[in-house]
């Protein structure tokens, strides 16, 4: 029994060297039918070579062993080693599988006849029949770089991201009630062309030097998010506002909790500015009422002179 755990876990676990691998048997099979099995004689060659370059960017994640090398595997100049041991799809690493995924396809064909703006399709149908074989929904993974594929064919959309990014990384931009003491942090990812703003502690954050996310910073804490969805709301694209809120959703620890907190923020900022227009308005008919009785007694005492 457990040697066959053994052998099922090895068989799982997809390396530098073998590209992803299959543990369900239909799914081997779309694999082997639609892309390959024997390198030597692929059914595809551009899936192959798809399904190789994802694992080895995947495993130079330094949170998954690797170097944080992201561009040597399209190089072909990663030393030996400097690939993490080794990647299984479970509910942690789905995510991983997704960016990675949709990163790589989008950066590997930009300057190809046919530039693929989402995950490679034949590959992704093997990710999402794993991902059911192992009792996990590929939509929950995939999702915000589903939507991210329409938005970057959208160039208002891309425009409002900018703006959005503007905004909420700025105190300078900010609009009123946005809390200026916490400016968002956005990293620009070269692989696909956009900028984005990471959670703290999200697996994706691994803080290194040459990493895709967090250089220099440990993401976003809650009151930096909501800057973000603040920022998303003001700017009015639809689709930019989608894509921040399925990302929020999808991507996010405690999403419900970030609205929750923004809510409250949001509250407090209008009992702010609302308690400032009282006082305002209160003191401009205190003044008021001073400068009338002021008129009215120098009128008066005219009255009482003649």
């Amino acid at each position: 029994m457990l040697a066959f755990l053994f052998v099922s876990l090895a068989a799982a676990q997809s390396t530098s060297a073998t590209g992803f691998v299959t543990s369900d048997a239909t799914c081997g099979f779309i694999k082997q039918s639609l892309c390959w099995s024997d390198p030597a004689a692929p059914v595809d060659a551009d899936c192959m070579n798809m399904d190789f370059a994802i694992m080895q960017v995947l495993l130079q994640m330094p949170a998954l062993g690797g170097s944080g090398d992201y561009l040597c595997p399209g190089a072909g100049t990663c030393p030996a080693g400097s690939f993490g041991p080794g990647f299984v799809l479970d509910a942690t690493t789905a995510p991983l599988l997704a960016f990675f995924g949709f990163a790589v396809s989008v950066f590997a064909t930009a300057q190809s006849p046919t530039p693929l703006t989402q995950i490679h399709p034949t590959l992704n149908s093997i990710y999402e029949c794993e991902a059911r074989a192992a009792g996990l929904v590929w939509a929950d993974y995939a999702g915000t770089w589903t939507l991210a594929q329409s938005c970057m064919n959208d160039a208002d959309c891309m425009t409002a991201l900018t703006n959005i990014r503007t905004v909420s990384s700025n105190k300078d931009e900010m609009n009123p009630g946005m809390n200026k003491k916490a400016e968002a942090l956005w990293d620009e990812v070269s692989l696909i062309g956009m900028w984005l703003p990471l959670q703290k502690d999200h697996l994706l954050c691994d803080y290194s030097a040459t990493g895709l996310f967090c250089n220099g910073h440990e993401g976003n804490d809650d009151d930096q998010l909501c800057n973000v969805i603040f920022a998303a709301l003001a700017e009015e694209n639809v689709m930019a506002l989608t894509w921040i809120a399925t990302a929020t959703a999808l991507m996010f620890n405690d999403p419900d909790e970030i609205i929750a907190h923004c809510n409250d923020t949001m509250a407090k900022g209008i009992a702010m500015l609302l308690g400032l227009t009282i006082s305002g308005a209160a003191i401009g008919g205190i003044l008021l009422t001073a400068i009338t009785c002021c008129c009215i007694n120098k009128s008066s005492s005219k009255q009482d002179a003649i």
